[in-house]
């Protein structure tokens, strides 16, 4: 291949990434169609160029062998056809992350898609609290409920939205620039900046999204140590006042995370969650092997012998990502996962504890390990709306940490006036 015909491949596969965060909030087509042009731009360029290196990286390694699992199960599914229409495709998240990793991403167009999610949660927040208050959003779209927003979505999402994409902005450049010039104002700007997400989290009443922003804080905080450790908690603290100032004056919101979260852990067996859970439960063990087959939970959870009726312990998925894989691929499918898991942290950490977390790897270390919380609902793991947000999180840590291992972390000569 030729230099030239490589950077153009290079170019509009860039584009396409910095495209990607905007047809998050615009549709679910779009999504997928931008991530599976990079994937073939990828693997366009790796054919004309020979060029499979990609594929040696352990964690790759690993979750091609979990792709290959999710096929041999296909093939003594439920129904064999649904259980395909789910497996083959999701290959495309694995190469798109190795896409990231490899090629696509360096640290001046990590600089630039940090610029384009900034921008999009800066106005995705926006747009929530506008909805908020006034009743409708920037686009007309009205409030879901009285303790629910969707902003400019088709259904209460925006809360975990902004939490899947906003620890790679706030971990990154904004708090290393706060940090190396020790100045007021970039530090008020990085706070601010949290205020205004944690705020619009607050009030789109989705609990489990505000529980993981603020573990992704104190995890964040925990990673880092001296006057950026100071920085981080000082932000978080804000956002909490923040927050504590919008419960005064909105008692709904009191009712919406304190009572009804109180109440739901008091009474947890008797809620849905746990039914559904139960149901995933229940399968693993019916099929501890190979499991129900892929996107077959929905088919196969009414034919268990369930306490309760069905059309209350039953869904389209467990909604748990680990008994997603448990009850779909089996035992051997849910170790497998926790194995890719296990080995993408393990190469991450080693960067990291070798050469520190430079501008760019503490924050979508962070997004993968709030997205990978095991006590809580979530959705499919096979969505290409969250896919795209968990393998976009994947492809910019290990990019980060093949830049950060060529240019180690400075570490801080002083104490920032601000700290």
């Amino acid at each position: 291949m030729s230099p030239p015909t490589e950077s153009r491949l290079l170019l509009a596969a860039r584009i396409l990434l910095l495209m990607l965060p905007l047809w998050l909030i615009s549709g679910r087509a779009g999504v997928d169609i931008d991530l599976s042009l990079i994937v073939i731009l990828f693997l366009l360029r790796s054919v004309m160029r020979r060029d499979w290196t990609w594929v040696g990286s352990t964690w790759f390694k690993i979750g091609l062998g979990l792709w290959v699992w999710t096929l041999v199960v296909s093939l003594f599914a439920f129904d064999t056809g649904l259980s395909f229409s789910q497996a083959a495709p999701w290959i495309r998240f694995l190469l798109f992350a190795a896409a990231l990793e490899a090629w696509v991403l360096d640290e001046v167009w990590m600089r630039r898609l940090l610029w384009v999610i900034t921008a999009t949660l800066v106005l995705t927040a926006i747009d929530s609290l506008i909805q908020y208050f006034h009743g409708v959003d920037l686009f007309g779209h009205p409030r879901w409920g009285p303790e629910r927003l969707s902003a400019m979505f088709d259904r209460p999402r925006v809360g975990i939205f902004i939490v899947k994409l906003m620890f790679p902005a706030v971990f990154g450049a904004f708090a290393w620039r706060a940090w190396r010039q020790g100045r007021l104002r970039p530090a008020l700007g990085f706070a601010g900046l949290v205020l205004l997400l944690l705020s619009a989290i607050f009030l789109s009443g989705e609990r489990m999204a505000l529980l993981l922003a603020l573990l992704g804080l104190v995890l964040g905080a925990l990673l880092q140590r001296g006057p950026l450790r100071a920085l981080v908690v000082g932000a978080a603290s804000l956002g909490i006042a923040g927050m504590i100032a919008l419960a005064v004056l909105s008692p709904l919101m009191i009712t919406r995370h304190v009572n009804e979260t109180r109440n739901t852990l008091a009474h947890f067996g008797d809620s849905a969650y746990a039914a559904i859970w139960g149901s995933g439960l229940d399968m693993i063990k019916t099929h501890p092997l190979l499991g129900a087959g892929m996107k077959n939970f929905r088919l196969v959870c009414p034919t268990l012998d369930l306490p309760v009726r069905p059309d209350f312990r039953c869904s389209t998925h467990p909604h748990n990502l680990y008994l997603e894989w448990g009850a779909e691929a089996g035992i051997p499918g849910l170790a497998g996962f926790v194995l890719l898991i296990g080995s993408m942290f393990r190469q991450l950490w080693r960067t990291a504890s070798r050469h520190g977390y430079g501008v760019w790897l503490l924050g979508p270390m962070v997004s993968m390990a709030v997205q990978l919380w095991p006590l809580g609902p979530t959705g499919s793991f096979f969505s290409n709306w969250a896919g795209a947000m968990f393998w976009l999180s994947v492809g910019w840590a290990f990019a980060a940490a093949r830049v950060q291992e060529a240019t180690p972390a400075l570490e801080p000569a002083a104490r920032p006036a601000w700290a």
